[in-house]
């Protein structure tokens, strides 16, 4: 009785988190100038470079975590001042010699595996994560900016749901013991079914979008999203940890919760600029 009345209290929790923390997201990604935009996408990709690189252990060099967390959040503000491409390639020839130099001259240095976790945590998820800049940018961007998450979270949640009141078959217990088949396909029925609603909502503000277009990105994006899910839960399980982090009661850290949006935002870049 008193196991089952914890676990409903964890989940209320859950719920509570990300309703509110889902909300104050999407308040920031439709009513804040890019700048401010910009500083939320800081704050993402700094959290996730350090939680990349510390509680997994892939970087037990201080300097270097602190220096990883500063090039990932110098990404989003280099995309947001457009730096050039020469800057690009400047910037990571430099990267490569801190991160793996002071190696070659000293053995109390990072070691090779830390400074190539390092570059990855510096520039490929922040990189990712300032897709929603480019995002913003395309035209009525600003719409945009919440097809990413609402594929990933609205899939998350009916697949939390869908496992917990159907879940019979694991889906992939070496890496995630807890996710089902059937929680797998309530996820792409949340995703399509939570973008068939975001795309209700926008043509009822006069909008004029396809309904079954945004159904089919949030389908295959809450796919993405779960792919994503399954990459780092197998990142944290190689390492033996949990969650990357506490900042979130009963979701983890910052890429607990934003692992699966890594996934789909590429997808959303590519179809929105097709579409």
């Amino acid at each position: 009785m008193q196991q089952s009345s914890s676990r409903s209290r964890a989940l209320l929790i859950k719920i509570l988190v990300a309703v509110c923390g889902s909300a104050l997201v999407a308040a920031i990604l439709l009513c804040a100038p890019l700048w401010g935009i910009c500083i939320l996408l800081s704050i993402v990709a700094g959290g996730a470079a350090y939680e990349l690189t510390a509680p997994t252990r892939f970087v037990t060099k201080r300097y270097l975590r602190i220096l990883t967390v500063l090039q990932a959040v110098g990404v989003i503000w280099a995309v947001y001042f457009e730096l050039p491409l020469f800057g690009w390639m400047l910037w990571l020839f430099v990267s490569f010699l801190l991160a793996f130099t002071p190696g070659v001259f000293t053995p109390k240095a990072a070691s090779a595996q830390e400074g190539v976790a390092s570059v990855f945590a510096s520039f490929v998820i922040p990189v990712i994560t300032a897709l929603f800049l480019y995002l913003f940018r395309l035209e009525n961007g600003r719409m945009y900016l919440l097809v990413p998450l609402v594929a990933a979270w609205c899939g998350d949640s009916l697949a939390l749901l869908g496992g917990m009141a159907f879940g019979r078959h694991k889906l992939c217990p070496r890496v995630s013991p807890n996710k089902t088949v059937e929680g797998f396909f309530c996820e792409i029925a949340g995703g399509a079914l939570g973008m068939l609603l975001y795309g209700v909502i926008l043509r009822a503000c006069g909008r004029a979008v396809s309904l079954p277009l945004f159904a089919a990105v949030g389908a295959v994006g809450a796919l993405c999203g779960a792919l994503g899910d399954l990459t780092f839960s197998y990142i944290k399980r190689s390492v033996g940890i949990k969650d990357f982090g506490s900042l979130m009661p009963e979701h983890g850290g910052i890429l607990d919760r934003f692992d699966s949006v890594l996934f789909v935002l590429p997808l959303c870049a590519v179809w929105f600029t097709l579409f």
